[in-house]
């Protein structure tokens, strides 16, 4: 069974910048909740502030080259939400 595009969770590494960011905006245009992961907090801020993202773009800061890092990330994505339906690797 397929997730709709409104149920659907993406996680989304680089979302703060070039693709990662495009990605992420275009995930959230089509609905689905989008966790937009990167270094930078204020980057993520101004994406999740975006007109386009639609109050669909949650920030979470994360440095995908430091394991300990995303060992906290997997912890709070599944803490909150579920194993997203698409990943997106930057």
């Amino acid at each position: 069974m397929t997730a709709s595009p409104d149920t659907r969770v993406v996680l989304v590494t680089g979302a703060s910048a070039g693709i990662g960011r495009a990605a992420a905006l275009a995930f959230a245009k089509e609905g689905a909740t989008v966790l937009a992961v990167a270094r930078r907090k204020e980057l993520l801020e101004r994406l999740a502030a975006e007109p386009d993202a639609g109050g669909r773009i949650v920030p979470m800061v994360a440095d995908v080259a430091d394991g300990h890092s995303m060992d906290a990330l997997a912890a709070a994505v599944l803490a909150r939400y579920r194993t997203p339906d698409i990943s997106t690797p930057e």
